[in-house]
């Protein structure tokens, strides 16, 4: 059975938001690891404390102050956790962005922010200054990683982060945020338009299950570190007095080792199964103890994972908005694992996790009886344990909380017990390899192809429980663009993770009364003969 929902130690409460829990380890346990990096440094509390000040000082040197949002785009390492840290103590908003955003969807970002200050990777610079004329907003960057190449020309202040953090001494006149105080901006899949800005309070962080960890938890994170486990680990590290085990992104190759380290982490379907593609060991019983298998942890794969490694699974599903895990359960009190496929979302659990209410309603908001499928919707039973709304989007704001509800936008069924399986996704999103994806962000990009006159983007659901991403494409009249001709058109334009693997061409789409197409035809449509297949081709999409 699962562990009552408790206070990790007597007095502590949801008020110590992270930078104050750094601070109070600090000053009791000052020698105590909290950041461990398996290819660099080990940071102590008192370390990460006194580094997240030096961080502020050195954000506010640069004119950030509070309320203003700074854009990072880096890797899963110490320095990103006491950077962001340093924004906080100053009441500024970090925004990590995915490393792979380029061209559109980083200028999306850029201007939906209107941040001046970015830090970013050297590697990367060339991917602002491709658009810096179309940035009415940025001018500063922060260079983190040099490469020693010569920095690019142009309108933008750059500094390298050494003199960045040069000559500043470590900030004495701030004050920790408050749960109510927004902690970061995470971005989320826009499926019915742009990409949204989730602002995440610091009491959100605080909103995952008891599950009977303690002091000597070792938290593998894995990256990356514009994704809601690399802000929720830390915190639940410190509300411990744990540690976390870093990776700056995910290796395949390097995982069942970090795991035979590890007490807990993060797992999903296609990580899985690459771990059990690999020849078994004897080391395979000394895995982690505890993995978290997502939202669609009930797959093929899910047994023969459990029974190698002899772990224990809790399964959730959350999202950014609503953090970690409004529905969960451990594997073994998960009833009615479907064998067809159907993924377990995980279960509401009154009694061990009472921070959610979550109903299924229809298309009025009306709630649906056990057995009927509806979209699921949440509101939490404590203030700040889900998003504040979106970052300059009030109309989406508006649109997403209805009637005093977050609508997920997810279809679901429960049963009479009360648990949840996930049917569908109502909005057009694909996930492909733990990545939210818009479909409209894909259409826009396979539309700006001069040769396309109409384009779907739908999910093509593989075995496995991953999906792909399938595009319809009408030509316009007289072209004779080929699948090869479009998909190479698109690689390095869009993010590495958003380029369409299946294509198919047609010469008219089915369309409702309205006109719109009809996407839920298109994603029944089977792979045929006829649609071209990138891997099956042999292109591969380059870092």
């Amino acid at each position: 059975m699962s562990e009552p929902l408790k206070s990790q130690r007597p007095g502590r409460t949801r008020d110590e938001t992270l930078p104050k829990l750094v601070a109070e380890r600090a000053a009791s346990d000052p020698e105590r690891v909290w950041l461990e990096e398996l290819e660099g440094r080990t940071v102590t509390y008192a370390q990460g404390h006194e580094e997240a000040l030096h961080w502020a000082a050195a954000w506010r040197r640069v004119g950030v102050e509070a309320g203003d949002v700074v854009v990072t785009m880096q890797f899963n390492t110490a320095d990103a956790v006491v950077g962001w840290l340093g924004l906080a103590w100053l009441g500024a908003l970090e925004n990590p962005i995915n490393t792979d955003y380029r061209v559109d969807l980083l200028h999306h970002v850029l201007e939906n922010t209107r941040a001046k200050v970015m830090l970013v990777r050297q590697e990367w610079l060339g991917r602002v200054h491709e658009i810096q004329d179309r940035l009415d907003h940025l001018e500063h960057l922060i260079v983190v990683d040099p490469t020693g190449d010569p920095l690019p020309a142009g309108r933008f202040r750059i500094t390298l982060v050494d003199e960045f953090l040069a000559g500043v001494a470590p900030a004495g006149d701030v004050a920790p945020p408050r749960p109510s105080d927004i902690a970061c901006v995470l971005y989320t899949s826009g499926t019915t338009g742009p990409s949204k800005g989730s602002l995440m309070p610091w009491g959100q962080l605080h909103s995952f299950p008891g599950m009977g960890l303690g002091p000597d938890e070792a938290i593998l994170d894995w990256g990356p570190s514009y994704h809601l486990p690399a802000k929720v680990w830390p915190h639940m590290a410190a509300l411990l007095g744990a540690r976390v085990l870093m990776r700056p992104y995910l290796r395949l190759s390097t995982l069942a080792d970090d795991c035979r380290r590890a007490t807990f982490t993060q797992l999903l379907p296609p990580i899985i199964d690459a771990m059990l593609a690999q020849p078994p060991s004897p080391d395979d019983a000394r895995c982690a103890l505890r993995f978290w298998g997502g939202a669609a942890s009930a797959y093929p794969g899910f047994e023969a994972f459990r029974a190698r490694f002899g772990v224990r699974m809790v399964l959730l599903f959350g999202m950014t908005e609503t953090g970690i895990a409004p529905l969960w359960a451990w594997d073994d009190e998960a009833p009615n694992v479907d064998a067809a496929g159907r993924p377990l979302c995980g279960r509401v659990q009154p009694h061990t996790y009472p921070h959610f209410e979550c109903r299924l309603v229809d298309e009025h908001d009306q709630e649906v009886p056990p057995g009927t499928v509806g979209e699921l919707i949440i509101r939490a039973g404590v203030p700040w344990a889900m998003t504040a709304g979106y970052l300059n989007m009030p109309e989406a704001t508006l649109d997403t909380w209805r009637n005093g509800w977050f609508h997920t936008g997810d279809a679901m069924v429960a049963d009479a017990d009360g648990s949840f399986y996930f049917v569908d996704r109502m909005k057009d999103c694909i996930r492909r390899r733990g990545e939210n994806i818009s479909s409209v962000e894909v259409e826009l990009a396979v539309r700006a192809h001069p040769a396309v006159l109409e384009c779907a983007a739908v999910a093509a659901r593989m075995p496995g429980g991953d999906e792909e991403i399938r595009i319809f494409v009408r030509r316009r009249e007289a072209e004779t663009l080929t699948a090869e001709e479009l998909i190479g058109s698109l690689i390095g334009v869009m993010p590495r993770f958003m380029v369409p693997r299946f294509v198919d061409f047609v010469d008219a789409f089915p369309t409702t009364p309205t006109g719109k197409i009809r996407k839920v035809a298109l994603r029944g449509a089977p792979l045929g003969d006829e649609t071209w297949d990138r891997e099956a081709a042999g292109i591969t999409v380059p870092r």
